[in-house]
């Protein structure tokens, strides 16, 4: 019968066909007709049999390997074997200014309690935002009870459980899914009419713990919850029988508050009107981890062993633990340039919407690294820098291949250098390959027959105005050397120059001279006139930009641009630098041609 019974056919349709085959050469059923019979149902039976128990053993088969399960309850499963415990949804949070009016010139300060709310919208959507801790608020030299305090998107719910050694493995799960597991609180009393609890704290390590330790585990559960986990007087206390355990925690919106940056009191505080304005707007909101995100994170986390020992321990303990964060770059400080700080571990952040981490965010980082690093390392959070690559392309087009115009023809160009540098930019360690984006641009129409593409880079600095600035300008990548046959260029084009200036009172530019100086010069209507020589020097084969005590009086813009033509086509990034296109300074020239 295996014959007419392959194996590897699973679908309804063949084996119905392979079941009716092998009845067919049966001697007791020559005369039947298959296909107008009774006998026809009892073989769609038979096949839909067979192929729900396939389908059924071949997904058993699937869940139980963590590469191939698909379900999240599965994965969750495999992940707790690795001791990984999947991020949670994470509340927004925000820093703003409480001023309270209070008129009793006797009072010295009050308190803003824990969990006191504020109501804040995006659109149509309406936030609730509440603090974490109690704030005391005292009266300042200005007579005004002012303060910055921290507040986190949703409000906090509070679940009680008595503890029944009647029933087996009693189990302690929280009932929303929602909830932001940083924010769970778990408190013990002995009894339901006591009010004297005490309070357990998180552990994820039984490392230093005795059958006294009040702490608990936390661990994920079926259909995206969690679930409290207490000891078993062995490896630290386990509530007695009859015990109440309440469990404080605060649920989630996830990324729908972030941006939000009205926040309205929704009550006095201590009986006194209170005002709120926005310090830092609401960000760091997130979603519960994805299930291809588990299986990506967890077992990279069990190789840290949740400690920090190499760079990729940093990395994947700050990803896997801090949403927010999209990707992380660490690198020693025997890296830094020119000067050395051997002991210590930069690391270099960027969030999901491509900015650098508030200060909240790092506070938070360097607590979690701490307690995990070594006793002679110290971590520093700096933000990332951004080497802006400025694309210029002439971009020729065959007409008879087309019925677009050249505006048609520029917009497709435009988006397909933006998908690039969405999809291999925009991160740390990544290399920008021009034959790569030459490529994609021809390949952006089926008319475009080729294209000239050139690129500068650029890097942004905020000088200190009106007083004595030196500072150096890493590029990462080697700058275009001209040799000159003048000493002073004043007709030819920079390798390196810069954005408008002030300088003296009089508009300036940096510039040049092929040798390896800085300078700072104005144009003149038939030249350019030099304002000052030795600004500063020049490393063309490493790429710094070193600017000596210049006394700068404005800048336009945002800072001081330094733009540079690099010395290879290839353009790579180094330790806290992120290499992108600067969609906004693309320039994009389309021609026609007739082939």
């Amino acid at each position: 019968m295996s014959d007419f019974l392959p194996v590897s056919q699973l679908d309804f349709t063949s084996l119905r066909t392979s079941l009716k085959t092998y009845l067919q050469g049966q001697d007791r059923f020559k005369d039947y007709d298959f296909e107008g019979s009774n006998i026809s149902v009892l073989l769609d039976i038979l096949a839909f049999n067979t192929y729900q128990n396939a389908f059924y053993l071949n997904m058993i088969g699937n869940e139980m390997f963590f590469d191939t399960a698909t379900l999240r309850d599965s994965v969750v499963s495999h992940a707790k074997e690795l001791n990984y415990l999947p991020r949670s949804y994470a509340s927004a949070a925000a820093t703003v200014r409480m001023n309270v009016a209070v008129t009793n010139n006797a009072v010295t300060s009050v308190t803003v309690p824990r969990g006191y709310r504020f109501t804040s919208t995006a659109g149509s959507k309406t936030f609730t935002f509440s603090t974490a801790e109690p704030y005391g608020i005292s009266r300042n030299s200005q007579n005004q009870f002012v303060r910055d305090i921290i507040v986190y998107e949703g409000f906090i719910l509070s679940e009680k459980y008595i503890v029944n050694n009647a029933i087996e493995n009693q189990r302690f799960v929280l009932s929303n899914p929602k909830v932001d597991t940083d924010s769970i609180e778990v408190f013990v009393s002995s009894s339901t009419g006591s009010n004297n609890f005490v309070e357990y704290n998180f552990t994820s390590s039984i490392f230093g713990l005795n059958a006294n330790s009040n702490v608990y585990f936390l661990q994920a559960a079926e259909s995206e919850k969690y679930e409290v986990v207490f000891g078993d007087n062995v490896i630290s206390k386990r509530p007695n029988n009859g015990n109440v355990v309440r469990i404080d925690y605060r649920i989630a919106s996830g990324s729908d508050a972030n941006g939000v940056n009205v926040f309205n009191p929704r009550s006095a505080v201590e009986s006194y009107s209170a005002t709120a304005s926005t310090v830092t707007s609401a960000a760091g909101g997130s979603e519960n981890e994805s299930i291809s995100s588990i299986k990506f994170n967890a077992t990279r986390f069990f190789q840290t062993q949740d400690r920090t020992v190499t760079k990729d321990d940093y990395r994947s303990l700050i990803l896997a633990n801090f949403p927010e964060i999209k990707s992380v770059n660490v690198y020693g400080g025997e890296e830094v340039p020119l000067t050395p700080q051997y002991g210590r571990v930069f690391a270099s952040c960027v969030t999901q919407t491509g900015n650098p981490i508030t200060l909240t965010t790092a506070d938070r980082i360097i607590e979690f690294v701490k307690v995990r690093s070594p006793l002679a390392i110290n971590i520093n959070l700096i933000d990332p820098e951004f080497l802006d690559i400025i694309v210029d392309t002439t971009v020729y087009y065959n007409v008879n291949l087309t019925t677009l115009t050249a505006g048609q023809i520029s917009s497709l160009v435009n988006t397909a250098i933006s998908n690039f540098n969405t999809n291999s930019l925009i991160d740390f360690n990544k290399i920008f390959r021009y034959s790569r984006l030459v490529s994609d641009i021809n390949n952006a129409h089926v008319s475009i027959v080729s294209n000239e593409t050139s690129t500068t880079i650029a890097k942004t600095i905020v000088p200190i105005l009106n007083e004595n600035y030196s500072t150096v300008i890493d590029f990462g990548n080697g700058i275009k050397r001209d040799d000159f046959t003048s000493a002073r260029p004043l007709t030819n084009e920079f390798t390196l120059y810069s954005s408008q200036i002030t300088y003296n009172s009089r508009a300036a530019f940096f510039g040049e001279d092929g040798a390896g100086g800085l300078f700072i010069y104005e144009n003149t209507s038939t030249s350019r006139s030099i304002l000052k020589d030795n600004a500063g020097t020049i490393d063309y084969v490493n790429g710094l930009v070193n600017i000596n005590s210049i006394v700068i009086n404005n800048y336009v813009g945002e800072g001081i641009t330094f733009f540079a033509i690099p010395a290879k086509q290839d353009i790579s990034s180094l330790r806290n630098t992120v290499v992108r296109i600067n969609n906004l300074a693309t320039q994009i020239n389309v021609v026609a041609v007739k082939e």
